[in-house]
């Protein structure tokens, strides 16, 4: 049989203490436990200080303790995982309990889609001072071109010709309803070809 020194190890996050009941019931459940996870072919438990009372009560580093001592009468392994919460360092809370300036600082983006001619408000983020910057980045559309009408609103236009359009518009000038294009019109010469292929044979 595969040694259990090779066996994958079963994570248990803290075994905890019940108040309710006796310490020797405790200390027997995690004897349990461990001789359960060694019959269906763990190699060991990844566990931690109990987070009930983190770091306050020594009762639960009794526990840990004998989860360790069991463990090597057992023949298992056993590795301490690291604190209460994520990400580490917070040690649940106890870390900036007499030293909140210890508190790391930090930027965080916020988006929001807004519609065209729409105003937003953003109020802070919980635990968050004060806005740095805000920008303007256009949704993925097929507007290519835009310009403020006379009362202040955009007009997105998906051509060029479209785009020109509404400028004469707001100029005054009065354009043709069919679109523009870059064709000649009937009876006109082609210049720029003529100039291209002058004095070729």
């Amino acid at each position: 049989m595969e040694h259990l020194q090779n066996r994958p190890l079963k994570i248990v996050h803290g075994f905890d203490r019940h108040p309710e009941r006796d310490m020797s019931a405790d200390l027997s459940a995690i004897t349990n436990k461990l001789e359960e996870l060694r019959g269906k072919g763990f190699g060991g438990v990844v566990s931690n200080v109990s987070a009930h009372d983190y770091l306050r009560g020594e009762d639960e580093w009794t526990l840990l303790e004998f989860v360790a001592d069991e463990c090597e009468r057992l023949g298992l392994r056993f590795w301490l995982y690291d604190e209460d919460g994520y990400p580490s360092g917070a040690a649940g809370g106890r870390t900036l309990e007499k030293n909140p300036d210890f508190e790391a600082v930090g930027v965080v983006l916020i988006r929001k889609a807004v519609a065209p001619g729409e105003s937003v408000r953003l109020p802070l983020p919980r635990g968050h001072m004060y806005f740095l910057c805000a920008a303007l980045y256009p949704a993925e559309t097929n507007y290519y071109f835009y310009a403020l009408d006379t009362t202040g609103v955009h007009h997105f236009s998906e051509t060029y010709y479209e785009h020109q359009n509404f400028l004469a518009e707001l100029a005054g000038k009065t354009q043709p309803d069919e679109e523009q294009t870059d064709a000649p019109a009937d009876g006109e010469e082609n210049t720029d070809t003529e100039n291209q292929t002058d004095g070729q044979t």
